[in-house]
C-alpha cells in the first residue's frame, strides 16, 4: 500500500537511469550509488513535504495520514503504524509559525524508528547552518555573504545590508542584521514576526534577543535544543526506496553523475 499525502517528487530510476543496475562505483562513477530499500509486502510508505513551518498544514496531513497519529499524553509527539514507513522530504520550516514544532516532531520520530522514518535535507534546512557563523558577536553582513545565489535569484541582484538599513530607517545591530539575513537570503520577510508569534505560543522569552537567540540556537551545537542540527544530521540528501529515487529538488537527465551539476558550478574546470 502507497499513500501519498502530498506532492511527490519521486522519480523511478528506470526512466532517468535506464542502465542504473550496471552502475557501480568500481566503473566510471566517481562516488558509489545509495543503497536500495526493499519494504515489506505488508508495508505502508506515506511521503510528505515542504511543510515550510505550518502547523495546521502539519496537522491537518497528520490528520489525512493511515500511519501517522499524535500521542495522546503529548499532542506535539508523532506515533508511527506498525508497517508504517514516513519519508519527510525537506523544507520543515520558514514560512510558518511552527518551525521549531515540526522539526522537533519529526526529529523525534525518527530517532523513534530510524530504520522506518527518513528525512531529507531541503534547502531551507541546510541554508540555516550560516546562521551560527553570520550572526556571531562583532559579524555584520556589511559584504554580502552569499553574493553567488544573485545569479540563480528570479528578483535579480539583492539588496545590500546598508542600503536595507537606510530604506527601513534601521540601526545597524544584530537584529536589523538578522532581518536582513532572512528577507534578502533566506526570502522569508515575516520569519522574524512568525517566530516571535512561536515563542510565545510556547510560553517562551520572545523579546527581540530572545527571538534572535532563537535563530541562532536551531543550529548551534552548544544549544541544549538545536532541532534544525539534529534534523540534519539524521537527514539523506538521496533515498532510493524499490525502483523509486526522493531527493529534494529537481532531477534533469543531463544533469546525472554529475555532482553539482554543470550550470552550477564556479569556473571552466569545476
Amino acid at each position: 500500500k502507497y499513500c501519498i499525502v502530498s506532492l511527490l517528487p519521486c522519480v523511478p530510476l528506470s526512466k532517468v537511469m535506464p542502465d542504473h543496475g550496471n552502475l557501480n562505483s568500481s566503473t566510471f562513477m566517481p562516488f558509489p550509488l545509495p543503497a536500495r530499500l526493499e519494504l515489506p509486502a505488508n508495508a505502508s510508505l506515506e511521503f510528505i513535504t515542504d511543510v515550510e513551518g505550518n502547523w495546521e498544514y502539519f496537522q491537518a496531513l497528520v490528520a489525512r495520514s493511515g500511519i501517522l497519529s499524535w500521542s495522546s499524553e503529548d499532542v506535539t509527539l508523532l506515533q508511527l503504524a506498525d508497517s508504517g514507513y514516513l519519508v519527510f522530504g525537506g523544507d520543515a520550516l520558514d514560512k510558518g509559525p511552527g518551525d521549531i514544532r515540526v522539526t522537533r516532531a519529526l526529529v523525534l520520530l525518527q530517532r523513534q524508528h530510524p530504520s522506518r522514518v527518513f528525512l531529507m535535507a531541503g534547502n531551507r534546512d541546510v541554508n540555516k547552518l550560516r546562521l551560527v557563523a553570520e550572526l556571531a558577536e562583532g559579524e555584520m553582513p556589511d559584504e554580502d555573504p552569499v553574493s553567488y545565489l544573485d545569479t540563480h535569484n528570479w528578483e535579480g541582484k539583492k539588496q545590500q545590508f546598508a542600503d536595507f538599513l537606510i530604506e527601513r530607517g534601521l540601526e545597524r545591530t544584530r537584529t536589523s542584521a538578522l532581518q536582513w539575513l532572512l528577507e534578502k537570503t533566506f526570502g522569508g520577510k515575516h520569519l522574524l514576526e512568525l517566530r516571535r508569534m512561536e515563542l510565545q505560543l510556547l510560553d517562551r522569552q520572545f523579546d527581540e534577543l530572545s527571538v534572535l537567540q532563537s535563530f541562532v540556537d536551531m543550529v548551534d551545537p552548544a544549544a541544549a535544543e538545536p532541532w534544525t542540527l539534529w534534523y540534519l544530521r539524521a537527514s539523506l540528501v538521496m533515498l532510493v526506496i524499490s525502483d523509486c529515487l526522493f531527493v529534494h529538488g529537481a532531477i534533469l537527465s543531463e544533469h546525472l553523475l554529475l555532482v553539482p551539476a554543470e550550470d552550477c558550478r564556479d569556473g571552466d574546470d569545476g
